[in-house]
């Protein structure tokens, strides 16, 4: 079962994935890829393969753009 998401706060950082890869979350096979998966700081994976991510310097959350 998949875990509930929770809320994210403003000041998180989001990291984005500098490689390709696979890894098990929560039992199942997941695909991460670079460029493109962004993950927030204290996600599992971020923690478990901290190397195959890089702090996304130029991160706008959609509720700080301006319209």
């Amino acid at each position: 079962m998949a875990r509930p998401r929770t809320a994210r706060r403003v000041d998180q950082q989001v990291y984005i994935a500098n490689e390709s890869f696979v890894a098990q979350v929560n039992g199942q096979d997941k695909s991460f890829m670079a460029g493109l998966t962004r993950v927030y700081e204290g996600d599992e994976i971020l923690d478990r393969c901290p190397d195959y991510f890089d702090l996304l310097e130029d991160h706008m959350a959609v509720h700080d753009r301006v319209v």
